[in-house]
């Protein structure tokens, strides 16, 4: 009869160890942005509103499942500390139980029996389950975790004997806090495209807005060497020709200089003076009607300035263009709303636009770069690691690598890769070559 009681005093506390270990593992995984999820839809993964009483969440399982997780020691503290009092009761009684009626041998092989049936049972098991059914496990336990959390006095001793833990341990840093990071985003949107439960398009857009949030004006703005700009005094005949011949519908004006910037003008309301005069109906004093005339103020923004921010104030200014300026006040380049967002969907191209690869690969191997390609497509199609520097091209990395503005063929090296200006024109480079080895004659 003592046999069967202990067999059965030894299962209840195997089951409870393994179902409190079970707990804790589930609630150590969900992070707080999927319990939230978790709490707007239900099983079939429909979401719902939520019952709610006077504006107050309900204390339904799902309702409760962020609160659970927002402090999971008030949940964590009371499972671990019965599941480790149940651990400890199930090895006391069986090494009890081993040494009254058995030697040493058998007290060490009843501990060894113990401590693999328990690794299996309470720990490899629970363990499993919590993680690869945290959804449903979330659910299923979510009752039991509760009423653990407001079993007060457990929970005051579990906090007690956890301060010492508290005051020696590291501090909570940014991604402990069981909030989903942007690189972890990124990874569930990789993952859940090869399950296929989004398209790959969808997967990559999720990336390229991540990215789009450190992105900066300088990363995507048209360079001040490629602007197409018109003069101050120029006619309105001579400006359109300018955007018949560049085909773009919005350009600068400027008066002594580029950095003497004093707006834009658009191609409709050239059209429109071209064709009835100025808005006003007033020509110039030779009466030819020029640009000063149509002139549209332009908007000024730092080339620093995040992408982000700046088309949503693009897109409540309802302006399409914005000219970049340098720290020192000068014109860096222009940004077009056009720009911003390629850098979400890829490159827009019209009727106008060149037909300019800006990789192209050789049956060899070898490839060539447009000098104007951002670094980190250079480093994503050839897989280097780029070094730290102050550029943002293809151009501006080889200039750097090379410490002087190179003649046309000079080459160097770059992680195993040798990289040649294939095409110089003045201080710019246009085109890079990329063959994988060093140069042998180690130029540059």
């Amino acid at each position: 009869m003592n046999w069967v009681l202990g067999i059965v005093a030894a299962a209840i506390l195997l089951a409870a160890a393994m179902f409190l270990r079970l707990v804790e593992a589930t609630f150590v995984r969900l992070g707080r942005a999927r319990a939230s999820g978790l709490d707007e839809s239900n099983g079939n993964g429909e979401r719902h509103n939520g019952d709610r009483d006077n504006g107050h969440p309900s204390t339904s399982p799902k309702a409760s499942l962020e609160q659970l997780v927002e402090d999971r020691e008030v949940v964590l503290g009371p499972v671990s500390l019965l599941r480790v009092l149940a651990q400890v009761t199930l090895v006391g009684g069986v090494t009890w139980v081993a040494a009254s009626r058995t030697g040493a041998a058998g007290v060490v092989a009843a501990m060894a029996v113990t401590a693999i049936v328990m690794f299996g049972v309470t720990e490899a098991m629970p363990r499993r389950w919590g993680v690869e059914a945290n959804d449903r496990m979330a659910r299923v336990l979510a009752p039991v975790a509760r009423v653990l959390s407001r079993t007060g006095p457990l929970a005051w001793v579990a906090r007690l004997l956890a301060f010492p833990a508290r005051a020696v341990g590291p501090a909570a840093t940014q991604g402990d806090s069981g909030e989903v990071t942007e690189d972890e985003l990124v990874a569930l949107a990789s993952a859940a495209a090869q399950a296929s439960l989004i398209e790959d398009s969808e997967a990559e857009l999720i990336g390229q807005i991540m990215e789009l949030g450190d992105t900066i004006v300088r990363e995507v703005m048209v360079p001040r060497p490629d602007m197409i700009t018109v003069s101050l005094d120029d006619s309105v005949a001579d400006a359109l020709e300018k955007v018949i011949a560049s085909g773009f519908t919005r350009l600068p004006v400027t008066d002594a200089s580029v950095d003497d910037l004093r707006g834009i003008v658009l191609a409709k309301d050239l059209v429109a003076a071209y064709l009835h005069g100025t808005p006003t109906g007033r020509p110039g004093s030779d009466g030819v009607v020029t640009c000063a005339q149509v002139l549209r103020p332009a908007t000024f923004v730092p080339e620093t300035k995040r992408v982000s921010d700046l088309m949503r104030e693009m897109q409540e200014s309802k302006s399409h263009l914005a000219i970049a300026v340098d720290e020192y006040g000068g014109v860096a380049g222009l940004v077009t709303l056009e720009d911003i967002i390629e850098e979400l969907v890829g490159e827009i191209a019209d009727e106008y636009d060149a037909d300019e690869a800006l990789v192209q690969e050789a049956d060899d191997g070898a490839f060539v770069f447009s000098g104007r390609l951002p670094a980190s497509r250079l480093a994503e199609v050839l897989e280097l690691r780029l070094p730290e520097g102050d550029w943002d091209t293809v151009g501006g990395l080889v200039l750097d690598r090379m410490g002087h503005v190179p003649e046309t063929g000079e080459t160097t090296d770059l992680d195993g890769w040798c990289l040649s200006a294939l095409e110089v024109e003045g201080r710019r480079i246009n085109l890079v070559g990329a063959r994988r080895g060093v140069d042998p004659a180690g130029s540059g």
